[in-house]
């Protein structure tokens, strides 16, 4: 379709006995046969797949890079195809590395300006600070789509099977290392769109903080009570964990007080818990 001998009438071929056919005055190769003709349409089909390029372990601070890559899965050349990243909570820009990356609001923005030929694939490094949040699911699974493209004549061309720019709920349902995740043919349009995926590390993080129930006490010999609180700030459930406590030399411990507690003999105890903490979760020790 396009070509120099689409739509010719005049073209040479042969018959089912190998004898010259059609006008002999044409220049049309032998093999361009005038019964027969090509047609099609144009389609715009662009995917994107995302993925944490720094390997674990991982310590808050550090700089982590993503590949975000393009895929043209039509049949027309695309170019300036913009990718929208979303950054989530745990992460911040890194100016260093980035260039061609700009900042726009809350999330990033960058345009591949191509072509991006038939079957090409096309990607982008984002660096990205890995900080402390107080914990979550979402806080650093790092989503990015595609929002503009262009076709080679600089015309804006909507996707075939998904919505540029449309962030949406299932979408967002997407988690790194699920069935979805880099997942460049899927036909979901309105669902989880092949031009959005989701990147990021498995964070396991737990934090302690004590509190002292009892205010004041009326003898020596008075039983103290005090809470402890383990909290899940990673993005990955805890099952289990151990905690211990230093006695000062002003406290004895109580082993009838204290189940589930155990007496270390040189002045600290133990607890041993088995409970599933899950993400942004608490639970509480006495």
């Amino acid at each position: 379709m396009g070509t120099t001998s689409d739509d010719v009438l005049t073209g040479i071929g042969r018959d089912r006995n190998g004898n010259m056919t059609g006008t002999f005055g044409s220049t049309t190769a032998a093999t361009d046969e005038d019964d027969h003709d090509p047609t099609t349409i144009r389609v715009f089909d662009m995917a994107l797949y995302k993925q944490l390029v720094t390997s674990a372990p991982y310590q808050y601070g550090d700089v982590h890079e993503f590949k975000v890559c393009v895929v043209n899965q039509g049949n027309a050349v695309m170019q300036n195809v913009q990718i929208t990243d979303y950054l989530p909570t745990g992460y911040t820009f890194a100016a260093a590395g980035n260039a061609g990356w700009t900042v726009s609001g809350s999330n990033l923005v960058r345009t591949i300006a191509g072509p991006v030929g038939l079957c090409d694939t096309v990607c982008v490094s984002l660096f990205l600070n890995f900080n402390q949040t107080t914990g979550g699911r979402n806080h650093w699974i790092n989503y990015s789509e595609i929002t503009n493209m262009e076709d080679n004549t600089g015309t804006p061309r909507d996707d075939v099977d998904s919505t540029p720019g449309s962030d949406g709920p299932d979408e967002r349902e997407v988690y790194p290392g699920g069935p979805s995740d880099d997942n460049t043919t899927s036909t979901d349009e309105g669902g989880e769109e092949d031009d959005h995926d989701p990147a990021g590390p498995k964070v396991f993080d737990l934090a302690l903080f004590m509190v002292n129930d009892t205010d004041i006490l009326e003898d020596y010999g008075d039983n103290v009570r005090q809470t402890i609180t383990v909290t899940n700030q990673g993005n990955i459930p805890s099952d289990g964990f151990n905690v211990t406590v230093y006695v000062p030399a002003g406290y004895t411990f109580s082993t009838t007080n204290n189940p589930g507690w155990v007496n270390n003999g040189n002045g600290t105890v133990t607890y041993v818990s088995t409970a599933l903490i899950n993400k942004d979760r608490r639970y509480n020790i006495h």
